[in-house]
């Protein structure tokens, strides 16, 4: 019967780690998009949003690190909120689908 649960845990631990990475994943994609957009289009057109260009850098690596890694708990954490728990202090914050 342990070994069932075990399963179980690892099962719904896969499920978060999927999950997980779909949302890094996404913020990543956004974050290079909005990056993409700041640079290309926006600072070059309009004089008032020059400081938004910037060339490829470090620190705009780290930005994008730093947001997919927030994308990636983000969705771990819902992931968790959204499960079929009793926790009712857990789905107070979620919304289910």
């Amino acid at each position: 019967m342990n070994a069932i649960l075990d399963s179980q845990l690892m099962a719904e631990r896969i499920e978060s780690l999927k999950a997980g990475i779909i949302g890094g994943l996404s913020v990543c994609f956004a974050f290079a998009n909005a990056s993409l957009l700041n640079t290309l289009v926006l600072a070059k057109y309009f004089q008032t949003l020059a400081c938004l260009q910037s060339d490829l850098n470090w620190h705009l690596w780290v930005s994008g690190a730093v947001a997919s890694f927030t994308g990636f708990v983000f969705c771990v954490t819902y992931d968790y909120i959204i499960r079929f728990d009793k926790n009712p202090q857990l789905k107070a914050g979620g919304v289910n689908y």
